[in-house]
């Protein structure tokens, strides 16, 4: 649970892990829009989308309300949208929540993506010997 309140708003995230459903689902849309790039500047700006993209994967709900006194919270569960459409609903959010240091975006990134990452730093095969050195972030198409 990130909680996040400045002087208007009061937010609350839930999340956490994804599943594996939703992570392969949003790797094969990515495959889909690499094939189409034409050339190294849309590759840098696909990969940054990315990464943003794949960090919304672990909010599950977002919660939200006015301060002014106003209204019930809002709830939106981020199972009904896409990546990319959750990312859009964290851009009408004012910039404090989201993305600076103490945002949810560094959030999930120091509590699950990291761990994540570290899971798969140097593993070696018990039959093969063979040495796996590669984050999620990384050439992920050998996972699919």
């Amino acid at each position: 649970m990130f909680n996040f309140k400045n002087a208007n708003w009061e937010f609350k995230f839930t999340c956490g892990y994804p599943a594996v459903e939703r992570v392969s689902e949003f790797y094969r849309s990515y495959a889909k829009r690499y094939k189409q790039v034409r050339n190294e500047k849309e590759a840098e700006s696909l990969n940054n989308m990315i990464n943003v993209d794949y960090s919304c994967t672990f909010i599950k709900e977002i919660e939200f309300k006015s301060l002014s006194g106003a209204g019930e919270p809002t709830v939106i569960a981020t199972s009904e949208f896409t990546p990319q459409e959750v990312n859009q609903i964290l851009e009408s959010f004012p910039q404090d929540v989201v993305y600076v240091d103490d945002g949810v975006l560094s959030f999930i990134v120091e509590n699950f993506i990291n761990k994540i990452n570290d899971s798969f730093e140097k593993h070696k095969c018990g039959s093969c010997g063979a040495v796996y050195d590669e984050s999620v972030d990384g050439d992920t198409t050998s996972f699919l």
